[in-house]
């Protein structure tokens, strides 16, 4: 049946090549049980027969140098919004399971106290370790901190915080993870010169 529909085409078709009218023919042929050349079935196989899977993209790794300058990007928005006291764009920043449990204007005004008492003046990305999708990120700061009701001195201190990508950007995630120690990361190398 199948054959016949196949001589039937090929008897109306009269814009076919040379080549078709062969292929078509030896297909016929084929599928009346009739043996075909080595030659035809290996134009067939290749043409229509099955064809390997492609494989599935991988997503770039975390630790791809990309990734890094991304997430160095990030943190460098973050800090500049916190400096800047602009707490409220710098909520964005935050994971997004940690802004669909708390409320903006308690991340605001605690950012506001911690801004009061430790006025960020400077930072620099020292060094990041990444496990999965999870980024811990070391930071030197100077800070301008509160020391009495009137005085202030300023201060140096390495500090850190974690990172999570998701919906194809980093976002400050909130409590970090637990026993990150234990958990198998790579360090990252990290090209951030600017002084803190």
């Amino acid at each position: 049946m199948l054959a016949e529909t196949y001589r039937s085409y090929l008897d109306r078709t009269t814009d076919a090549t040379e080549e078709q009218r062969k292929l078509l023919l030896e297909e016929i042929r084929s599928l009346n049980g009739e043996n075909i050349s080595p030659e035809v079935r290996s134009v067939l196989y290749e043409r229509y027969g099955p064809k390997p899977r492609l494989p599935r993209p991988m997503p770039p790794h975390r630790t791809d140098p990309r990734m890094i300058a991304l997430l160095v990007d990030r943190v460098e928005a973050y800090y500049d919004l916190r400096r800047d006291e602009k707490f409220v764009e710098s909520w964005t920043f935050m994971s997004p399971d940690y802004r669909e449990t708390h409320n903006q204007d308690g991340y605001v005004r605690t950012a506001k106290t911690a801004e009061d008492d430790y006025n960020i003046l400077g930072w620099q990305v020292l060094r990041v370790q990444v496990s999965g999708d999870t980024a811990k990120v070391f930071l030197k700061t100077r800070r301008n901190e509160r020391v009495g009701i009137w005085r202030r001195r300023e201060t140096l201190d390495e500090e850190s915080s974690f990172w999570v990508y998701e919906n194809e950007n980093w976002f400050m995630r909130i409590p970090g993870p637990v026993a990150w120690e234990n958990h198998e990361m790579v360090e990252v190398p990290v090209l951030d010169d600017k002084p803190p």
